[in-house]
């Protein structure tokens, strides 16, 4: 799959499951009594009208509902896999009990295997944009240092990608500012 770069930079999106219990599939006549916004029947609506009409002329034997959650499943996953791949998919970062933490898109949505990070931290002048590398500090504890801003320089097995965290405060109380990936 090839997904277009646009200034070095791909544009990508995402969205949650909305919180609750789903309240089933829709029908295809009247009008649902808990929506106060369902004022049209639905055997008027002509995109639930169309949609018959397409999945009939596709030769679907199963309900136009089913067809169309398997198609944005499938399209999903298939953009999912394209865009994962390419870059470092880290997100959700923040500072927990004194260490950083993060959720890797990819292994979550179960695209691949955990993996293992490496990572590299600095200490970062804002008025400049330069790191100075901490010497010693590993893991993702956040080292000691006498407050300003830090950075995070994560990586995998592939060090070409990479996710920089930059983070700012002091002591106890660091919190994450900025993201910049590569790849």
């Amino acid at each position: 799959m090839d997904v277009p770069k646009r200034d070095d930079k791909y544009r990508g999106g995402a969205s949650l499951y909305l919180p609750g219990k789903p309240l089933g599939p829709f029908k295809y006549y009247g009008t649902r009594r808990d929506d106060p916004n369902d004022v049209t029947p639905h055997e008027h609506r002509r995109d639930l009208r169309g949609l018959s009409v397409f999945c009939a002329w596709l030769g679907s034997k199963r309900s136009s509902e089913d067809w169309i959650a398997d198609s944005l499943i499938k399209r999903r996953d298939k953009i999912g896999r394209g865009f994962f791949s390419r870059v470092l998919p880290l997100d959700g970062f923040a500072v927990q009990d004194g260490k950083l933490v993060f959720v890797d898109l990819e292994v979550k949505h179960g695209f691949r295997r955990s993996r293992n990070y490496q990572v590299e931290w600095a200490v970062f002048d804002n008025h400049t944009e330069k790191s100075s590398p901490l010497a010693g500090a590993a893991g993702f504890a956040i080292p000691a240092a006498e407050g300003g801003n830090l950075s995070a320089k994560i990586t995998a097995e592939d060090g070409a990608k990479s996710v920089t965290v930059y983070l700012m405060g002091a002591r106890a109380s660091w919190k994450v500012v900025g993201i910049e990936r590569t790849w």
